[in-house]
């Protein structure tokens, strides 16, 4: 059984060259072939060795020259799968039916030539030839080669650009691409140019959707949608601009486009595929009912996270008039004590009234009507004894007597 690549390319082949298994060699007696065995092979192949890419010679003799290399193997439960690329000599011997198995070499004990450590099993390389010793070797059916590459081709292209006839998958694949450009898209400038260099077909393959009529392509531009490619150079080219431009549509950006819901995912498909040959990840599928479901919730969010700052910018403005308030009510307590102790009251009189203010007992009027009933009734009364007497100013002895008691400050 041969195991191809996909590339479609004569030279390029993986093939079991060590199936697993038990068998007996006139030289070397029993042989068995474990997975243990073939994995150490292809840990110390990727590890680089041996140090040389091992050949693709004719019966193990190094002296015809080499007609190929391993370039890679793998080590899988069938056995150890190498992948040989061979020169244009080895093609024409496997064409030519000239030898059609492989005989494996390889050595359960290598020492590492660099180091001087031994590493265990490596593979050596292969030989082309018609007597194999390994029992269970299956042949290489070279003739097979072309068909089966090509069959793997069209499998691969089709899955990429979502189906098609052959010839258009061909097409597809083979279009030059722009990864740097930036998308201009005008229906009557490009739509046009393409339809005058290659017809209706030209511009089915320039878009990710027409609108078929009876299983044929449409004389009208309006049945085309989402178009990711355009001439350049005289080339039908898919621009990587033009594919993102195309997917931000189906998915509802500007507007979205007229395409039946059925068909949406198919679209989405061939253009998901288009992403992964720029190496992009395409987006999440969703429909455009589905988006403004989506942005209204990123609104409605958006709006919550507004109001949540606005709150909180609230909550700290009524904090800071918080603390204004409580400044200003104290510079009204202050300004009021001076007040009352420059008009001649007792400062621990008025100290002990706002004392009762500031615990909320009573209010700064009430506290005002307090004060003025205290001490100052009794300088009231002394003052006005005196009034008969005319040997003295009553004035000038009331502010002696509000120095003296403490009601006015002292000047320094």
């Amino acid at each position: 059984m041969v195991e191809l690549t996909t590339k479609f390319n004569k030279n390029d082949l993986w093939h079991n060259a060590l199936p697993i298994g038990k068998f007996y060699h006139a030289v070397y007696g029993e042989i068995e072939i474990t997975h243990e065995l073939i994995k150490q092979m292809a840990e110390n192949f990727k590890a680089g060795r041996p140090h040389y890419k091992p050949p693709v010679n004719i019966s193990h003799n190094d002296e015809n020259g080499s007609y190929g290399y391993v370039d890679d193997v793998e080590a899988r439960e069938d056995g150890l799968w190498v992948h040989l690329v061979l020169t244009e000599e080895g093609v024409k011997l496997l064409e030519g039916k000239k030898f059609n198995y492989l005989s494996a070499e390889f050595t359960p004990e290598y020492v590492d030539p660099k180091s001087g450590e031994k590493v265990g099993a490596v593979f050596l390389g292969v030989a082309l030839t018609n007597r194999p010793a390994h029992p269970y070797m299956q042949p290489l059916k070279f003739s097979d080669l072309v068909e089966t590459v090509k069959a793997a081709v069209t499998k691969a292209i089709t899955f990429m650009f979502g189906g098609g006839n052959m010839d258009e998958v061909i097409e597809l694949a083979e279009m030059p691409v722009d990864e740097t450009s930036s998308w201009d898209w005008n229906w009557a400038r490009d739509a046009d140019a393409i339809i005058e260099k290659l017809g209706w077909a030209g511009l089915a393959r320039a878009c990710a959707y027409v609108k078929r009529e009876g299983g044929k392509l449409p004389e009208k531009k309006e049945a085309y949608k989402l178009p990711f490619a355009k001439l350049k150079n005289g080339k039908l080219t898919i621009y990587k601009s033009g594919v993102i431009a195309a997917m931000r549509a189906l998915l509802g950006a500007r507007g979205g486009v007229d395409i039946s819901r059925d068909e949406k995912k198919t679209v989405y498909n061939k253009l998901a595929r288009l992403y992964r040959r720029f190496n992009m990840e395409p987006p999440e599928f969703h429909y455009e009912q589905e988006v403004d479901s989506m942005e209204l919730e990123a609104r409605v969010k958006q709006l919550e996270e507004e109001l949540a700052k606005a709150k909180t910018a609230l909550e700290e403005k009524d904090k800071e008039i918080e603390e204004l308030n409580k400044k200003i009510a104290e510079y009204e307590l202050e300004a009021f004590k001076v007040k009352k102790v420059s008009e001649g009251y007792k400062p621990a009189v008025v100290e002990q009234v706002l004392e009762m203010v500031k615990a909320g007992e009573i209010k700064l009027e009430a506290a005002e009507k307090i004060i003025d009933m205290s001490e100052k009734v009794e300088l009231e009364q002394k003052y006005f004894a005196m009034e008969g007497s005319k040997s003295e100013n009553i004035e000038d002895i009331a502010m002696q007597d509000a120095k003296e008691l403490g009601y006015l400050k002292k000047e320094v």
